[in-house]
């Protein structure tokens, strides 16, 4: 028989919402893959991210965050979806806020565990934001994680500060299983591109409207074209639930929807290497969050999630 001197894999995370998940899958995966921001459940889809050496291919899975009690349509799928991926993957990273009180972590590890099949699964531990947390707190939030729950490793890291995340990496590239890889070695996210720059919008959106407003909206790319001078037109709908939200999506004299297509305009002419052109368009659908085809579109479960 012959030989596979490659390897390829994947690597499912979860845990609580705002843990770090996207950070991390951005670095261990070397490129803006996930979008992030302080607020939680800004992870909407289920998101690859590829990671290729000259042996290893490495799909890391970022999912949405693990909420206690999911009210509304959208969490709930959200819950679900991430609960459904676990399915066929090679391991897991159950990833923690280290800094935040271990009794609110332990809380989300009985979530997890209770509801989702991890123990067929070889999972791992990782304390992120260590950065933030003395070593003496690190060793006890660690140990009463393991007593609970039998984790196969434990990593401590800071993704933000690119501490310990190299460690992970080589760890991971030697238990994966050996086989062909399944994507191209220039490919960086499993995520059709007109999602991707929809979700670099939505996250300058997050950055720059306050409170719960980001949540009432979503952003699709309506037009893309590639031009003959090797730029790319790009034309997006950001759509709100309330008419009232229009107004403030686009600021004073369009100062917001300005600066948001601005920011998204820079990150993307970084990822893709090409000049951008961005249009921005505010529309009002108060249904937005209901349609199946939303759903569908991001790959969310949502057969269970009616409320």
């Amino acid at each position: 028989m012959k030989d596979l001197k490659t390897r390829c894999g994947y690597i499912l995370l979860l845990g609580p919402v705002n843990a770090g998940k996207s950070t991390l899958v951005n670095e261990l995966a070397g490129n803006k893959v996930s979008i992030v921001s302080p607020k939680i459940h800004t992870t909407r889809a289920i998101i690859k991210g590829i990671y290729t050496d000259k042996k290893n291919q490495i799909v890391f899975i970022d999912t949405p965050g693990i909420i206690n009690d999911p009210k509304k349509k959208l969490e709930k799928a959200l819950v679900i979806t991430t609960y459904n991926s676990i399915r066929d993957v090679d391991a897991c990273l159950f990833v923690v806020d280290s800094s935040i009180p271990e009794e609110k972590n332990l809380d989300y590890l009985n979530i997890i565990s209770n509801k989702a099949n991890l123990v067929s699964t070889p999972t791992f531990l990782v304390l992120n934001k260590v950065d933030k947390v003395k070593k003496e707190k690190l060793l006890v939030v660690s140990s009463k994680l393991n007593k609970k729950f039998n984790f196969q490793n434990t990593f401590m890291v800071s993704a933000l500060k690119k501490d310990g995340t190299n460690d992970l990496l080589t760890y991971l590239s030697n238990i994966i299983p050996t086989g062909e890889w399944l994507f191209n070695k220039d490919d960086i996210v499993d995520l059709p591109e007109r999602l991707y720059t929809a979700e670099i919008t939505r996250e300058k959106i997050f950055y720059n409207l306050r409170n719960e407003l980001p949540y009432s909206c979503t952003v699709e790319t309506e037009n893309w074209v590639n031009n003959s001078d090797g730029s790319i037109k790009i034309e997006q709908i950001i759509y709100v639930s309330r008419s009232n939200h229009k107004g403030i999506v686009i600021g004073n004299g369009g100062s917001n929807l300005k600066k948001i297509g601005e920011e998204s305009r820079k990150d993307l002419e970084r990822i893709f290497d090409r000049k951008i052109h961005l249009y921005l368009y505010v529309k009002v659908d108060p249904n937005w969050s209901q349609k199946p085809e939303y759903y569908k579109t991001w790959g969310i479960n949502c057969t269970q999630s009616k409320s």
